[in-house]
């Protein structure tokens, strides 16, 4: 790793250090140059790497990929609720660029873990999200990766007819699934949500899952049906 990353990440924790534990920041310090070469995503180093400029040698980020997605199927210019966006909100703060050149939409983003509440336009919160969070504010709920709160953004989502876009990760959640299987699986995670997504939706909407070119696991949404 090259003296100039070495004295960005050094810039970072100086910055923000007091939001990671001793173990996590040497795990970051450790594994940035793999990364950087082979762009294996792991969320705590991809965000670091994003706010201090760098990227990996083989292309596009996950962030990327996800938000190309939003942007051609139209999703930039709403008023935007993240959810589970890491300590470092990388895709919030694209996001947030992408509207302060377009003059359209608005962004904000949810996580416990954040390291910093001021960053752009975004309106921050060093919060967990729930089914008591206000999100009258918002026509869509996103979130990339949002693992545990998953099912808490479908649900919300759904009980105030709000847009959702998810892109999930690869992780299996507790769940009731049919005894038939001894062990939970992931297509089976899979079932239950798009069974949850659909008996709480209203009438008016339809649930997709579908694959998207460049994101290792599908994208879960909700969107008004055509008339």
């Amino acid at each position: 790793m090259s003296s100039e990353v070495e004295d960005k990440i050094f810039k970072y924790f100086m910055k923000y250090g007091s939001h990671y534990d001793e173990n996590c920041t040497d795990f970051i310090v450790r594994n940035m140059e793999e990364y950087l070469r082979t762009g294996k995503p792991v969320d705590v180093i991809s965000q670091v790497a994003y706010a201090i400029g760098e990227r990996p040698e083989v292309g596009e980020t996950r962030y990327d990929t996800f938000f190309e997605y939003l942007k051609q199927n139209g999703h930039l210019d709403k008023n935007i609720l993240e959810v589970s966006c890491g300590r470092y909100p990388a895709l919030a703060d694209m996001i947030d660029k992408y509207q302060r050149r377009t003059g359209v939409g608005t962004i904000a983003a949810y996580d416990p873990c954040l390291v910093t509440t001021r960053l752009g336009n975004i309106k921050l919160y060093r919060d967990f999200f729930n089914h008591d969070t206000d999100i009258s504010a918002y026509t869509l709920l996103t979130g990339l990766y949002p693992c545990h709160t998953t099912l808490n953004i479908i649900r919300k989502a759904n009980a105030e007819d709000k847009d959702f876009v998810i892109g999930l990760c690869g992780c299996i959640h507790s769940f009731n699934e049919p005894k038939v299987r001894p062990e939970p699986t992931y297509e089976g995670w899979l079932g239950h949500l798009q069974e949850v997504a659909q008996r709480t939706v209203h009438d008016d909407r339809e649930i997709v899952l579908e694959d998207v070119k460049g994101l290792k696991y599908p994208v879960i949404s909700s969107r008004r049906k055509m008339k």
